[in-house]
């Protein structure tokens, strides 16, 4: 495995309400970074994690953070699918839609790795360097044990260019549930600067159950952001 058992670090990060300043309100944009060169070490515009909102205040995810030498670990909760709360709140009429009807994220980062290539008569020394990272999504009622799906993935990235080199999206089931990948790929993978200096890797999936004679699921998705100089995003499109 690339990662730790997640249930060992889930850690919950009250700071990230701070750092939403009023609440849910949406993040603000990224400042640009300065892309390095293949063989430089890329520089980064640090920005603190900050919850991805839509503009309904449904939190969807979260940006801005940056691979450093220490690994990290980010618990929050996120708005479940719309047709999956309205099931759920047939199923448990004191379940209302809106706050109380959220799944819980938890993302793993591991610590940033540099890599060198030495020079040779052929070709210049080439820095580049590592990350891993995952993101678990767990259902509205029971947390994880009810349903969990996760994402784990790996990418290399030198302020040039990013691509994916792990990726496993089989860490899935639940006692309630039935938890059923669609679709685990990535997009641009192999990004460069002239082609958008990002790329995403993640999954699709559904989650169905029947609770006192009424059916329950929803249509879920993962996906993890990488830019060139290395800064990751998540996000739970749906």
């Amino acid at each position: 495995m690339i990662r730790p058992p997640l249930k060992h670090l889930r850690v919950p990060i009250a700071a990230l309400g701070l750092l939403l300043g009023a609440a849910f309100a949406a993040p603000a944009s990224a400042a640009a970074a300065t892309p390095a060169s293949h063989s430089a070490v890329p520089a980064v515009t640090i920005q603190q994690p900050t919850l991805v909102t839509m503009p309904t205040g449904q939190v969807v995810g979260l940006s801005h953070v940056t691979p450093d030498s220490k690994s990290h670990t980010y618990t929050f909760k996120v708005s479940a699918p719309a047709s999956e709360c309205a099931s759920l709140a047939k199923a448990y009429p004191k379940l209302k839609a809106g706050k109380s009807c959220e799944n819980t994220e938890t993302i793993y980062v591991g610590p940033k790795q540099m890599h060198i290539r030495k020079a040779t008569a052929y070709a210049p020394a080439t820095v580049w360097y590592t990350a891993v990272t995952s993101d678990e999504q767990c259902s509205v009622l029971y947390r994880c044990t009810g349903w969990h799906q996760s994402v784990s993935a790996q990418f290399e990235f030198n302020g040039g260019w990013v691509a994916n080199d792990y990726l496993d999206c089989n860490d899935s089931g639940g006692i309630f549930y039935v938890v059923s990948v669609t679709w685990c790929g990535t997009w641009n993978n192999g990004a460069t600067i002239a082609s958008g200096g990002k790329m995403n890797a993640g999954d699709d999936f559904n989650i169905s159950a029947v609770v006192k004679s009424i059916p329950i699921g929803g249509s879920h998705a993962t996906r993890i952001w990488c830019t060139v100089d290395g800064q990751l995003s998540y996000t739970t499109p749906y």
